[in-house]
């Protein structure tokens, strides 16, 4: 068995090399979305240090506390666009992504995200942290 035959192989109706690129999809979406929030954070981070509003205190906490379960489900979902798949697998991907999405909204659900003691208060508190 030659290469081209390994990935010409099918399993569960896709072929190796169908996997391998689903494969490497999530990894590139899953190491692309930690790299893309780190930048966004470090940059925003720069923004906050110069603006006397708390919006961008905010979006920094919201991202910070993107949890890396979530990643890996919005990961493997858009891996899982690559592969032919019985509706019912999909089913289950699309509420699997569902549910991380809850549970990655839910701590800013309860509020606790948008306190003034979390935010950091006011402009006027802000500024006063500065000096």
């Amino acid at each position: 068995m030659d290469q081209s035959d390994f990935f010409e192989m099918t399993f569960y109706d896709n072929t190796v090399a169908r996997w391998t690129m689903a494969l490497g999809l999530t990894l590139l979406v899953g190491v692309g979305l930690r790299l893309f929030a780190s930048l966004l954070i470090r940059h925003l981070a720069q923004i906050a240090r110069r603006t006397q509003t708390d919006l961008d205190d905010l979006l920094i906490q919201l991202l910070r506390k993107t949890k890396v379960l979530f990643v890996f489900i919005v990961a493997v979902w858009a891996g899982s666009l690559l592969l032919n798949l019985t509706p019912r697998v999909e089913t289950w991907i699309r509420q699997i992504l569902m549910v991380g999405l809850l549970l990655q909204a839910a701590p800013s659900a309860d509020g606790t995200l948008f306190t003034p003691t979390q935010s950091g208060g006011d402009a006027s508190q802000k500024q006063r942290r500065r000096q």
